[in-house]
């Protein structure tokens, strides 16, 4: 008996300490080393109107009241993957709160994608045909990040013009860019997503990441590369370029 009061006390305090220790951004031993927040040079621009916060294994920017974040950014690697987020999230009608830096992406451990449920993590999103066509995404690109090695990727809202103003955390859709430097060719790809539009297949929702950046007026992957790579990634989007698992 007191040898499994020992046992369990043991194994209460090391997740306790290892929780706390994620917490204050030092990983437990036993979780991969991420990218330390001033060598991720995949990060969109920064906005002297925004806060970018660093967790241990994505960064988001958070508007200027803070309510709600403008983007999340990570490394796409399979070695992070993890469960999608189950369960009914908060709502009110048919909006429901649900988190940016997705732990289907980031969840590989429970310390991880606990992570992911942090408040500012959190935005607004339409019930029924947005999110299966968000989740359809989410599981394309993790598919592309497996058969490449890595993507860089970047997620966030978007509004049409002046609608941002009447509904400041209740955006009109999300976007996802995405860019492959393993080569032989570099590639990029970005996806605009309507809160309110109808199931269709990814390809009819491809785009360029210059119109992303037009309509957000984010800068992505400023950093990441030369700017003449930069303008050839950014610029073209090619579907039939990227195999396609889901449609």
């Amino acid at each position: 008996m007191i040898a499994k009061i020992g046992v369990l006390s043991f194994l209460l305090f090391a997740t306790v300490f290892g929780f706390l220790q994620f917490s204050s951004t030092e990983l437990p031993w036993w979780m991969p080393e991420p990218t330390k927040a001033e060598e991720r040079f995949f990060l969109p621009s920064a906005n002297g109107k925004q806060t970018v916060i660093h967790r241990p294994y994505y960064s988001l920017a958070l508007k200027e009241n803070g309510a709600s974040p403008c983007w999340a950014a990570y490394e796409l690697r399979a070695d992070r993957f993890g469960k999608p987020a189950k369960g009914q999230a908060a709502g009110e009608g048919d909006w429901v709160q649900a988190p940016l830096a997705l732990p289907g992406d980031l969840g590989f451990a429970r310390l991880s994608k606990k992570d992911t449920e942090i408040p500012e993590n959190q935005v607004w999103q339409r019930t029924g045909n947005f999110q299966r066509m968000w989740s359809v995404l989410a599981r394309q690109l993790r598919r592309w990040s497996i058969e490449e090695g890595m993507l860089y990727q970047t997620s966030g809202p978007w509004w049409k013009q002046n609608t941002g103003a009447v509904r400041p955390d209740r955006p009109d859709g999300y976007f996802r860019v995405a860019v492959d430097l393993n080569g032989p060719d570099f590639r990029g790809i970005g996806f605009l997503l309507e809160n309110e539009g109808p199931i269709e297949s990814l390809g009819n929702r491809v785009v360029s990441i210059d119109s992303i950046e037009n309509l957000t007026g984010i800068d992505f992957f400023a950093e990441l590369m030369l700017d003449s790579l930069e303008a050839l990634i950014e610029g073209e989007y090619c579907p039939e370029d990227w195999t396609w698992s889901e449609q």
